[in-house]
């Protein structure tokens, strides 16, 4: 699979993400927003997904314009 960046950069942005969600859920509850933990992983699922779909999708769009079908 063709990606946006690399497969390193890639595992670094999702690696990244999920210290920033820990530290995003404690300062919601600094200003008194409860954000439980299973919340929490959905959220992370869905950056993790983001984070996936937009480094592939572009080359996904790419590829199905060199097989003529675009």
């Amino acid at each position: 699979m063709e990606l946006r960046i690399s497969k390193g950069a890639l595992l670094v942005l999702v690696a990244v993400s999920i210290p920033f969600l820990v530290e995003f859920r404690t300062v919601l509850a600094f200003f008194g927003v409860d954000l439980s933990i299973p919340a929490t992983i959905g959220l992370g699922a869905l950056v993790v997904a983001a984070i996936v779909a937009w480094a592939a999708l572009p080359a996904l769009r790419r590829n199905f314009g060199k097989s003529g079908l675009a």
